[in-house]
């Protein structure tokens, strides 16, 4: 029991960003087995690796992952500790969730079953791949959300520029993008520059302080809520606008992150990841998914009317055997054609499925670390704004756009909007 225990927590929090050794398993998962009273770090994660179990204060690289699950592998380990995930969540779980004075759901089936019964659009959306409002393929927009995160300096704001400015999509539009900014480091002038241009400007933290574990361990409500609100604040006096979106610092979230964004009006959150081969259009948390969760972070409660705009995992290489949650974790892009083969092949996944969102999200030092990975993006997106029905929007805008699907007969994103 305590060694499927520690499995079962072992893959729900590495999976996402981290590689977990196959002989590791493989003892771990033998009866009896001497590992179940030698468990520690270095027997189960390779290194450099920054995860939740890490009590070291190392600098690392936000969500770097040099080797993930294939499809096949997550879901198999899924699929056979699902009653053991059930177990965890009605009684340590609980008590804990108890402890810190948070409302546990009525019952079970209060967030194991979504419908559409139960819920409809506008206000609440389950996690699926099912196309918005009904409407067919042809008839849906393909939206691209091209994200960064972190502070805004100088620098960045000038590959910022590189990338966007001047670009159109096909109906002339503006193409927009969503800058999850952090108070660390941010020249809010330059900020201001990128929300005139109509960028949409997202809270990301007042400090994005180290070390990752603080932000899903350590951290207590007060913490979170000086983190989020603070940031928030300082983005509505500093550049003059409302922030309505938030992404963990790290992806490393915890139940107060979701109870602080539910009490002070968000309208969504975007750090949370899928398994490997789901791709899911963005919903609420209303309901809570099917299918169990892929990362750390994943919320056990609740949160009606919050809108999570989901990671979905990125193929890092033709052959599927590894993933990341952004563009930063594909590890393995060592020239400009493989670097546009994988936004090209993980585009054609969304758009030949049912035209899910697909998500470009990253951060500058990803370009930085190879300045080819800039010319392999712009080639890319000036490749795909020859389609006619591909908008690069913000993380809001798409959202809006589900509460109220609009099909392109009617023309959806104008350059007023």
């Amino acid at each position: 029991m305590a060694k499927k225990m520690v499995l079962l927590l072992l893959v729900a929090h590495q999976m996402s960003a981290n590689v977990i050794k196959r002989d590791t398993l493989q003892t771990l998962l033998q009866p009896n087995s001497a590992s179940e009273n030698t468990f520690n770090q270095s027997s189960i994660v390779e290194t450099p690796l920054p995860t939740t179990f890490d009590t070291t204060n190392t600098m690392l690289l936000e969500n770097v992952a040099t080797e993930s699950f294939s499809v096949e592998t997550a879901q198999s380990l899924f699929s056979s500790n699902e009653p053991m995930m059930t177990e965890l969540f009605t009684a340590s779980t609980q008590a804990d969730l108890i402890s810190t004075n948070l409302v546990l759901p009525e019952s079970p089936e209060s967030v194991s079953t979504c419908n559409v019964t139960n819920c409809r659009l506008p206000s609440c959306r389950c996690a699926g791949t099912d196309i918005p409002g009904g409407l067919s393929k042809v008839n849906t927009p393909q939206m691209i959300l091209l994200t960064m995160d972190d502070g805004v300096t100088p620098e960045k704001y000038q590959l910022y520029t590189e990338l966007l400015n001047g670009s159109t999509n096909f109906n002339g539009c503006p193409i927009k993008a969503t800058f999850f900014v952090s108070g660390d480091n941010s020249d809010y002038a330059y900020v201001k520059k990128l929300q005139q241009s109509g960028h949409e400007i997202a809270d990301h933290s007042a400090t994005h302080k180290l070390p990752e574990e603080w932000w899903s361990k350590t951290a207590v409500l007060e913490d979170l809520q000086m983190e989020i609100l603070t940031q928030k604040n300082t983005i509505q006096q500093e550049v003059g606008t409302t922030t309505l979106g938030w992404r963990t610092p790290f992806l490393a979230s915890q139940e107060n992150t979701f109870k602080v964004l539910a009490e002070n009006q968000f309208l969504y959150d975007s750090s949370l990841g899928t398994i490997p081969g789901t791709r899911w259009w963005p919903y609420t948390l209303d309901y809570l998914p099917s299918l169990p969760c892929y990362m750390a972070n994943c919320p056990t409660l609740t949160y009606p009317g919050v809108w999570e705009i989901p990671l979905v995992t990125l193929q890092c290489d033709e052959s599927a055997t590894t993933f990341g949650t952004m563009l930063d974790e594909c590890t393995n892009l060592e020239t400009e054609e493989s670097t546009y083969n994988m936004l090209m092949t993980n585009f054609k996944l969304h758009y030949e499925d049912n035209k899910q969102p697909f998500p470009m999200f990253g951060h500058s030092t990803w370009f930085d670390n190879a300045p080819y990975h800039k010319d392999a993006v712009i080639r890319f997106m000036n490749d795909v704004r020859k389609f006619s029905d591909v908008y690069f929007v913000t993380a809001q805008q798409a959202i809006e756009w589900i509460k109220s699907p609009v099909g392109l007969d009617k023309k959806p994103f104008s350059c007023n909007l």
